[in-house]
C-alpha cells in the first residue's frame, strides 16, 4: 500500500558497449524515494499486475525490446 512500482528507462541508462538499459524500480508514495531497483531485460510494455499464492506476494510485468522477444517477468517480494 506504500510503493509504487514502475519500469523505467532513462537518458543516462546506457552501458558502455552501447547496450540500453531498462529498470524497475519501487517509490515510496509519502516521499518519492527510491526503496528498491533492478535491471531488467527490457522494456516494461504494461502495467504491473500482483498476485499472491501460498501467501507469498508476486508482481509480474510484461518486457520487449527490438530485437528481444517478449516475456513476462515476475518478481518476489520479500
Amino acid at each position: 500500500k506504500t510503493l509504487l512500482f514502475a519500469g523505467e528507462r532513462g537518458p543516462l541508462d546506457t552501458l558502455p558497449n552501447g547496450e540500453k538499459i531498462s529498470w524497475f524500480r519501487s517509490y515510496d508514495k509519502a516521499t518519492g524515494e527510491i526503496v528498491s531497483e533492478m535491471q531488467i531485460p527490457a522494456n516494461v510494455t504494461n502495467i504491473p499486475m500482483t498476485y499472491s499464492v501460498g501467501g507469498k506476494q508476486y508482481i509480474v510485468v510484461a518486457v520487449a525490446a527490438v530485437g528481444k522477444p517478449a516475456e513476462l517477468l515476475a518478481l518476489a517480494l520479500p
